[in-house]
């Protein structure tokens, strides 16, 4: 009876009326059924409670767990959406990340855009064909670019756009500097050198022009220091006279040049004498001697033919280069003639007037100062008797 009941009010109920299948005998008998079925099974509490717990009804028959599995499958796709937008190995950070980054490069462009002018006349000017490409139309009058500069602002952000690269090696020719370094591309660097000299000239005023400039400067030091350490080594004439073609047209001042020059390959000489020293050491001073004559007379005679290949003739410094070089000698002299054998010190004495008779060809005779300042155990009458010896012996070989 309280089933018939709860099937009268439903079918009284406006919704359920609806169905007119209700209505006729069978179709009540039917309902009724269904509902004794449901108020008579187990889980009426759980049909009656609006919590339901997923174990109370059978796993894989319900809606819950229908909505369960979606939702699932929801997330995996998202998961994979992820993965396939950053990479296997990156989390959603990095699109994140990847969404900066676009929102950076958007930006650059209205930096691009405030210096548009400038690029363009760089780019016009550049000597560096090979490198930056000329942009089309750009030779036009200073008046028209004020007066068309907002109308044509997009045009002028397509021609940044379109050269881009271009632009990039401006910003980078420092990078670019410091890489022709390496690879000793020295002539490469120097015109890089001049371009931004010019650039920084019309420029004067441009912040990041003078921020290239800086840093391409920083890369040209570090290139004359290396080519300076190279002057200090045993180098032929031809590579001494490149060197110093490079290093005149990154200095202007002759003067310092020439310093440079001479001191640098002092510097190499000495360093030479100082490799002989083991000589010394095995007690073979003789041949220490000899050896020393043989770098001083070499190397000194060198640097005086490729001065004066390389600058005008400056009597000067040569005779101050030679004195120097000379005192160094006379101070190796004076500590190790006294070692010989006395036999021996005719012999280099006859190898010191060889020396300076040989430089004297370019204007570095120094007998006045091997005489006026005798390494010890030498007298002024040894070194004039060997000097008669040998003019003699040079008249004989002559006739």
């Amino acid at each position: 009876m309280s089933t018939q009941l709860l099937l009268d009010t439903l079918v009284g109920d406006s919704q359920v009326s609806n169905f007119n299948w209700i209505n006729d005998d069978e179709g009540k008998s039917m309902a009724l059924s269904v509902l004794d079925e449901m108020l008579n099974s187990p889980h009426l509490e759980s049909l009656l409670d609006t919590t339901i717990t997923p174990g109370m009804i059978d796993p894989g028959n319900t809606i819950i767990e229908q909505i369960a599995e979606l939702s699932n499958e929801s997330l995996m796709i998202d998961k994979e959406i992820a993965l396939r937008l950053c990479g296997k190995d990156n989390s959603m950070k990095d699109l994140k990340l990847m969404i900066d980054a676009n929102n950076t490069y958007i930006e650059s462009f209205e930096t691009l855009d405030s210096i548009i002018s400038y690029c363009e006349d760089m780019i016009e000017e550049n000597p560096l064909s090979s490198w930056i490409k000329e942009i089309p139309n750009l030779n036009k009058n200073q008046e028209s670019k004020n007066t068309s500069h907002n109308s044509n602002n997009d045009d002028d952000v397509s021609k940044i756009l379109y050269n881009l690269d271009n632009v990039i090696q401006i910003l980078e020719l420092p990078s670019i500097t410091n890489t022709l370094i390496k690879s000793a591309n020295y002539s490469e660097c120097i015109e890089i050198s001049s371009f931004i000299q010019r650039l920084s000239i019309r420029y004067n005023d441009l912040e990041i022009i003078s921020h290239i400039k800086e840093n391409v400067s920083y890369e040209i030091n570090d290139m004359v220091k290396r080519l300076s350490n190279l002057l200090s080594g045993n180098l032929k004439q031809s590579s001494i006279m490149k060197i110093m073609s490079y290093l005149k047209r990154i200095i202007p001042d002759k003067w310092k040049l020439k310093t440079i020059f001479l001191n640098l390959r002092y510097k190499f000489i000495i360093d030479e004498f100082d490799t002989l020293i083991p000589l010394k050491n095995s007690k073979l001073v003789e041949k220490y001697l000899k050896r020393v004559l043989e770098v001083f007379r070499e190397f000194t005679f060198q640097t005086v033919i490729t001065f004066e290949s390389i600058f005008d003739k400056d009597t000067e410094m040569i005779h101050s280069f030679i004195i120097s070089i000379v005192n160094s000698l006379m101070d190796i002299l004076d500590e190790n003639l006294i070692n010989i054998k006395e036999e021996s010190i005719d012999s280099t004495i006859l190898q010191l007037l060889y020396c300076s008779q040989s430089l004297a060809r370019v204007g570095g005779d120094f007998t006045s100062i091997l005489l006026h300042r005798l390494p010890h155990p030498l007298t002024r009458e040894q070194i004039l008797t060997t000097m008669t010896k040998q003019r003699h012996l040079v008249r004989t070989l002559n006739h």
